[in-house]
């Protein structure tokens, strides 16, 4: 049972890394490309609401297939990527900070 827990915590923190990247990778392209922001707006009305929905599926995709992988996880691994995933989500959010502050000052 604890290894199955293990195992869930692991591809939890995997896909909820992977959906951290891809809101700041896409938050900023977004605002780079207006075509890019137009399909997000098309896809569900705003374009907010589209990085949701395409990270929700991202995470749950992620969840159900690194669960599935048949690999033995242990609990220093589990430790590791719970650790990064802390680091890479507050890198993540002084990226779009750093981002939307220079944006509004117009550095770029």
């Amino acid at each position: 049972m604890i290894k199955n827990k293990q195992k869930l915590v692991y591809a939890s923190s995997v896909s909820a890394i992977l959906s951290v990247l891809y809101v700041v990778v896409v938050t900023i392209w977004a605002e780079k490309s207006p075509a890019l922001k137009t399909w997000l707006t098309d896809f569900s009305g705003h374009h907010w609401t589209s990085k949701s929905i395409i990270s929700l599926g991202i995470y749950f995709f992620g969840l159900i297939a690194f669960y599935l992988l048949p690999k033995q996880i242990e609990a220093g691994v589990v430790k590791r990527y719970l650790k990064a995933l802390i680091i890479i989500t507050a890198l993540g959010a002084l990226t779009l900070l750093a981002f939307f502050t220079g944006h509004n000052f117009g550095w770029f």
